[in-house]
């Protein structure tokens, strides 16, 4: 063998891997031009479809808040436990008395809403007049 043949396969091999690396730079470059925009955009609907299901859950939890609040309203200016309440503050009636008291209008209101699980009244030292739950309930109302 010659040395313009040893050569040649030399550069036969030095050209076919050239050539394989040059392709597979080129592909890999094309995949991430390619890739990149189609990253960003994924990324934009995800972020919006996360945005979308952020309001769609605070629109649940608005409505059962206002809803809630609403009962607690109507079940705090209930006329009998309120002036029960105000008598208590202004030390007209006994702590005996206005628990008694409280306690059964309380519960009337706890009975007739599906919605309310307990019911806790203060005076106005902030100090627990009367705490009503539903009995099935088993953790304590804070």
């Amino acid at each position: 063998m010659n040395k313009s043949s040893i050569n040649s396969k030399q550069l036969q091999i030095l050209l076919i891997f050239y050539s394989a690396a040059g392709i597979f730079t080129i592909s890999v470059l094309v995949a991430i031009v390619s890739i990149f925009p189609l990253y960003k955009q994924l990324k934009r609907n995800e972020e919006s479809n996360l945005q979308s299901a952020l309001r769609t859950r605070t629109l649940a939890v608005e409505e059962f808040i206002s809803k809630v609040k609403s009962i607690a309203v109507q079940i705090a200016s209930r006329t009998q436990a309120r002036l029960e309440l105000e008598a208590y503050n202004r030390s007209l009636n006994n702590r005996a008395s206005a628990v008694s008291n409280i306690t059964h209008y309380l519960s009337d209101a706890l009975n007739r809403s599906q919605d309310v699980v307990g019911i806790t009244r203060f005076d106005q030292n902030n100090q627990l007049i009367v705490q009503r739950r539903i009995a099935a309930l088993s953790i304590e109302i804070p």
